[in-house]
């Protein structure tokens, strides 16, 4: 049982992946004041533990409800996550300069999700919990699992304050067209393991 919760648990740092999100949230906050991010680091990862806890629950049964198959729900959020990545890609310097003021939309989008609460960790969390495969116990365990990760992730984002010292105005620019370039490459990443499956 032990050896399923350490498996469990790399399985969903690797697809949660804090530190993607980490520079991302970097790149997005950088004009606040440290009240500011961690208010934003605090929603963003609250709304993403609703959401994968939601698909925890009712993720499988809710897909076989619709027809979809998982293979096609990881194609479309990898879309969706490839396209945003572009646009912060290409985002101009004056945009990227501009201090954030919606801390609601921000902690949402594109923090919460797609980055937290991304294609890859609400596919590994529904075939973690598969009701055919996992016991109730096994199947609560892992969500205790999950989380520990997301307290972890908070932690964190939490920590920000201290690297944002240190990085900048131009380290920021640069954080931004980092988190856009990650984010994109993470899309591929799961399009490509979504056509191999299929």
């Amino acid at each position: 049982m032990l050896a399923n919760m350490l498996s469990d648990f790399w399985l969903l740092f690797a697809t949660i992946d804090p530190f993607s999100t980490l520079i991302l949230f970097l790149g997005l906050t950088g004009k606040l004041d440290r009240k500011a991010r961690q208010l934003i680091a605090l929603k963003a990862v609250l709304y993403a533990t609703v959401i994968l806890v939601i698909f925890l629950i009712f993720g499988q049964l809710f897909l076989e409800m619709i027809g979809v198959r998982l293979v096609a729900f990881q194609i479309a959020g990898s879309i969706v996550l490839f396209l945003f990545g572009l646009q912060m890609f290409f985002m101009p310097s004056h945009e990227a300069d501009q201090p954030v003021e919606r801390i609601h939309e921000i902690a949402v989008f594109p923090l919460a999700i797609p980055s937290l609460a991304s294609p890859g960790s609400i596919l590994a969390i529904i075939l973690a919990t598969e009701n055919a495969r996992h016991p109730i116990l096994e199947q609560a365990l892992t969500g205790l699992v999950m989380l520990a990760v997301l307290a972890l992730t908070l932690l964190i984002l939490l920590c920000a304050h201290a690297m944002h010292r240190i990085l900048g105005n131009t380290g920021e620019k640069i954080m931004v067209r980092l988190s856009g370039l990650i984010l994109a490459s993470l899309a591929c990443e799961f399009f490509l393991e979504a056509l191999s499956q299929a």
